[in-house]
């Protein structure tokens, strides 16, 4: 749902949401008041994106960018591993997929690259997990590890049909932020679906571990 949101052009909203959110944060007395605190980092995200985007605009144009974002769109694995990479880096899926967006609204990669870089993403992003679950229970680090075997299976499942995959998000929407959102929540819907009927073996072999 985050890349949905950042999908819509709020960045002129960014200050008014940042600020809304700090002002009931610090005034609202009770549990609402973490609501206001949500809302308020929003506000943060959009205008981060924002600035990152105007920072970035001035490094497409180096020869050695060039190079890279073209060898991405040549070979779509090297796609998913810079997601990947770029994910474990910042911690968030979300962020690297933002990123992702902007490299897809400014033209500067194609959709099918868009959508290799948003499923090593997902990979990356259990680099968390893993990390939390190193002094956690047993039974931590096995969600852990599902958490990288789910998002392992889902790259394995839909990686051969990039192409066409790109074609059929294509069909929903023209903005190519909204295309790269879509993506991003056609991929963790349907591999979460898909492996659901697996639960029962996952877990079976899960607490042989």
């Amino acid at each position: 749902m985050t890349n949905q949101l950042l999908a819509f052009p709020l960045e002129r909203l960014a200050p008014p949401i940042f600020a809304l959110g700090a002002l009931g944060f610090l005034f609202i007395p009770n549990r609402w008041r973490y609501l206001a605190l949500a809302l308020s980092g929003l506000g943060i995200l959009f205008f981060a994106l924002d600035f990152l985007e105007n920072g970035l605009s001035p490094l497409a144009n180096l020869e050695i960018t060039q190079n890279f974002l073209h060898n991405l769109g040549n070979n779509h694995l090297q796609g998913v591993l810079a997601g990947t990479l770029l994910s474990a880096l910042l911690h968030s899926s979300s962020a690297t997929t933002g990123l992702a967006m902007i490299l897809s609204q400014e033209g500067w990669v194609s959709l099918p690259t868009v959508m290799a870089i948003i499923f090593g993403a997902n990979i990356g992003t259990c680099f968390t997990a893993i990390v939390a679950s190193l002094t956690s229970s047993r039974a931590a680090q096995r969600v852990a590890l599902f958490h990288i075997i789910l998002n392992v299976f889902g790259v394995m499942l839909f990686y051969p049909f990039l192409n066409p995959l790109s074609n059929l998000l294509q069909l929903f929407s023209s903005s190519p932020a909204r295309q790269a959102a879509n993506a991003h929540t056609f991929f963790n819907l349907f591999s979460s679906l898909l492996a659901f009927p697996l639960l029962p073996l996952v877990t079976r072999l899960l607490k042989k571990i």
